[in-house]
């Protein structure tokens, strides 16, 4: 299972940032996991057995 949490920031010297958590957790296919990280944003992945 995959957690993803997502910082939403509107530019990268931005001090307002916005933190959201996946609606629903992830799997892994093939021992992979593909995110799209938008410009000024960040992830954080939590992998649980």
């Amino acid at each position: 299972m995959v957690k993803t949490k997502t910082l939403h920031a509107r530019a990268l010297d931005s001090r307002e940032v916005l933190i959201t958590q996946s609606p629903e957790p992830g799997h892994l296919q093939d021992g992979k996991y593909t995110v799209t990280v938008p410009h000024a944003t960040g992830v954080c992945l939590t992998l649980n057995r």
